[in-house]
């Protein structure tokens, strides 16, 4: 039997895992494969933990579900991002723009910031770097137009995400599932008959059986019925609130420390998204400064799982890890995980390889998403609140420390096989959190500190001038979206 070819496809959960899960398999799988989507109470309701902004490589992934702007800026909330603006982060309350940015010049074989830190002594004014970054400039005047392709443009060195509403694009991409493609069952998971580990069908309450060669438990918060270990971490809870008709409709993300956790509010269409994270303890508190909401705050258990295929069974999204949404990580990670999906489609019902191969591609990114993560907190030095002391406490993996002490020390980027975050979001993080090297290449001595200072200077200039000249998101949005009604009328 476990060679039989795989016939059908159960996805467990209509939350955005499961609907972004279905659009892709309906997209990339032959049409002699199945594909039931079970809709089921309570799938969706950790979904404001995936955060509301994403990393630009969305883009092209949202293609490949024929979800291109066109079709879905206008049909959801959706904005673009640049990033996001953190302020008064940790005990020394730090600001910095963390923007979606593409290499910056290399000089003579030397990278860009180790010509600001041999400036830093000399000409401490001229070494900031999100003077450099043209989508810093444009996030911190809430501007944006699409990058042009002429390179000598600075616009053209611009990446974009967007801000995004889970709940929308979750109802927008069921929206689009074709009756033909997926068949949509409704109703709650009852029980299980398993043999060998594995799966053999699923009961619903209404006494209806489910029968599938893979299982894709989506379930998240509810994936309890499919027997999976709990997460380890950090006991986190949040609250989120749409307020309508806001004027502020930035391409930046503002997310502000705080002593129960932080709170970020993000410009959607016709409003804005508010979500709060707090540590259980510090509740209060947050309730108070969040305002006031319909909605109830959700806890979850931060971590991720260490095997999530299991015999004929794929733990995805909140199921199987649940990361903090303090960075586009939650999105990011979700994406690799549906792509490395199509890329382990099980040929036969015999899935032991695809389950391995998966697993181990897993586990390394989680750790690297959750490593970039945790280079946001450093250790209080005296009553820290609940939500930075367990944060701070949390230990930090060799890789890093290392990371961190390369950087420290020398300004070295060590970045490791297939990171879900580049090297410039990691530089930009290590200037945020205030870790700037001690000693710069020597290489960059190579050059004439002048004519470092005149080129540096140029960019600068450029940059905040084509930044006067772009109009505010609002706007560009506005004129963008009556552009595709009429062309699609």
């Amino acid at each position: 039997m476990s060679n039989m070819p795989l016939e059908h496809i159960a996805i467990c959960g209509a939350g955005l895992a499961g609907a972004l899960c279905a659009a892709a398999l309906t997209h990339n799988l032959p049409d002699n494969i199945k594909i039931t989507l079970l809709d089921t109470p309570g799938a969706e309701d950790a979904d404001i933990f995936y955060g509301d902004v994403t990393s630009p490589p969305i883009y092209d992934f949202l293609l490949s579900l024929n979800l291109p702007e066109p079709i879905l800026l206008p049909n959801t909330n959706t904005t673009f991002s640049l990033g996001t603006k953190y302020t008064n982060w940790g005990q020394s309350q730090k600001s910095w723009i963390q923007s979606f940015h593409l290499p910056l010049p290399n000089f003579q074989g030397v990278e860009f910031h180790h010509y600001l830190s041999r400036l830093r002594n000399t000409a401490p004014s001229e070494a900031a770097l999100e003077d450099y970054l043209m989508s810093a400039h444009a996030a911190a005047k809430g501007v944006f137009a699409h990058p042009p392709s002429d390179k000598s443009n600075p616009l053209s060195t611009v990446e974009y995400g967007y801000h995004f509403s889970a709940k929308e694009w979750r109802n927008f991409i069921l929206r689009q599932l074709g009756s033909d493609r997926v068949t949509k069952v409704s109703g709650e998971i009852s029980s299980f008959e398993r043999s060998n580990g594995k799966i053999n069908f699923i009961r619903l309450v209404n006494n209806e059986k489910l029968k599938a060669d893979l299982y894709i438990d989506c379930l998240g918060l509810n994936s309890k019925p499919f027997s999976r270990h709990e997460h380890t971490g950090r006991k986190l809870r949040g609250l989120s609130s749409f307020e309508p008709e806001l004027d502020d409709a930035s391409a930046c993300r503002k997310l502000e420390g705080a002593s129960y956790g932080w709170s970020s509010t993000t410009a959607l269409q016709g409003g804005r998204h508010r979500l709060t994270v707090y540590d259980p303890a510090s509740e209060h508190i947050a309730l108070a400064a969040h305002g006031q909401t319909d909605d109830t705050p959700v806890e979850v258990t931060l971590g991720y799982q260490n095997k999530p295929w299991l015999e004929n069974c794929l733990a995805l999204g909140h199921s199987a890890a649940v990361l903090e949404p303090l960075t586009p990580a939650p999105m990011i990670l979700l994406q690799r995980d549906i792509e490395r999906l199509l890329e382990l489609i099980p040929i036969s019902q015999n899935m032991t390889v695809e389950a391995r191969e998966y697993n181990r591609r897993f586990r390394r990114d989680y750790e690297h998403g959750s490593m970039f993560q945790r280079s946001f907190f450093e250790p209080w030095t005296q009553d820290a609140p609940p939500y930075w002391e367990a944060a701070g406490a949390e230990p930090m993996s060799e890789k890093l420390m290392h990371k961190i002490s390369q950087f420290h020390r020398r300004g070295t980027i060590v970045q490791y096989d297939l990171e879900p975050f580049e090297k410039e979001d990691w530089v930009q993080q290590h200037y945020g959190m205030g870790r700037l090297p001690s000693l710069y290449d020597p290489l960059a001595d190579r050059v004439d500190q002048n004519q470092i200072r005149q080129t540096l200077n140029q960019m600068r200039l450029a940059n905040d001038a084509l930044a006067r000249k772009m109009p505010p998101q609002q706007i560009y949005l506005r004129k963008l979206l009556d552009y595709f009604r009429k062309k699609h009328a």
